[in-house]
């Protein structure tokens, strides 16, 4: 397909301004439900519950067809820990609150459905409690119930993140705090070019799967390959050549193996581990018809 270099650069932008408030609106009202449950309420004005946002909107990284919002509401009342060989930490006090994982669950999942419709809750999901706020702004939204985690990698430093117990039992660890720093660190470091190459990745990949090219990536995916590219493949000219740049970037790292210390944005989890969505395969696949697609 034949991309013009006035195309890349629309292809640069973020979603729309009218996507945006419909974003934020649905932000606003998922806060609003958390906090009007009283006890809920009461554990955020005692600094004891965190809502924020996290993933593409949060990090904008976020295009048109991909604007869903995922809200976490975080228990910040106590804290899951691991270690990072040779340390351990022994020191903490057991929790003895009231609240387990799964009635924490449960409590936001009530909230929600209290204050919204409840054809409007989707309370089938295995990592999220899923929302579709309303017919008026129409954005789909995925609510995370997790707690605080610590990722010990000395006796008194840590990296921060969540722990998620999905309702199948298995556990998720995630660092978006750090995934936004580490993100908007490469975006200075590049120029600003770093989140908009992964914009334009991710319009490329809904016109790939329009065309028949392939089936859906996780947009997830598409951003941590782009984010391990190296800094001077952004230092093109045009989007043009810096796109072609990244997908051979990519390609080239995905068929030498140098993929085995590739990590997500956070630095920390590694992009092709077993608990992933998504294997190795499936990158190899999306890049080599992108390849295709962009020479054609």
């Amino acid at each position: 397909m034949y991309l013009s270099e006035d195309t890349l650069v629309k292809w640069t932008k973020r979603s729309s301004q009218n996507e945006t408030d419909k974003q934020e609106y649905t932000v606003s009202q998922i806060r609003a439900a958390i906090l009007s449950d009283a006890t809920l309420e009461k554990m955020y004005r005692n600094d004891d519950l965190s809502i924020y946002t996290k993933g593409s909107y949060a990090n904008n990284t976020n295009v048109r067809l991909d604007s869903d919002v995922d809200v976490v509401v975080e228990r910040t009342d106590l804290f899951y820990f691991g270690t990072v060989a040779p340390y351990t930490r022994v020191s903490s006090s057991p929790y003895t609150g009231p609240w387990t994982e799964e009635s924490f669950w449960q409590a936001v999942q009530k909230a929600l459905v209290n204050y919204f419709d409840y054809n409007a809750v989707d309370t089938t999901g295995n990592s999220s409690i899923q929302i579709d706020t309303d017919h008026r702004m129409n954005i789909h939204a995925d609510v995370v119930p997790c707690s605080k985690y610590k990722l010990y990698f000395s006796d008194t430093m840590a990296y921060e993140g969540t722990r998620l117990k999905k309702q199948d039992g298995t556990i998720a660890i995630n660092y978006p705090a750090i995934q936004k720093e580490k993100g908007n660190l490469k975006n200075n470091q590049t120029g600003r070019r770093y989140k908009r190459v992964v914009r334009i990745i991710k319009r490329l990949e809904n016109e790939m799967v329009k065309s028949g090219y392939c089936d859906e990536v996780p947009s997830y995916l598409l951003e941590c390959l782009v984010y391990n590219c190296d800094n001077r493949f952004f230092e093109h000219l045009t989007y043009k050549d810096t796109l072609v740049a990244i997908l051979h970037c990519i390609a080239d790292g995905l068929i030498n193996s140098d993929n085995e210390s590739w990590t997500e944005p956070n630095e920390i989890k590694l992009l092709f581990a077993e608990n992933q969505k998504w294997n190795l395969s499936d990158a190899l696949r999306f890049i080599a018809a992108a390849l295709k697609f962009v020479q054609e």
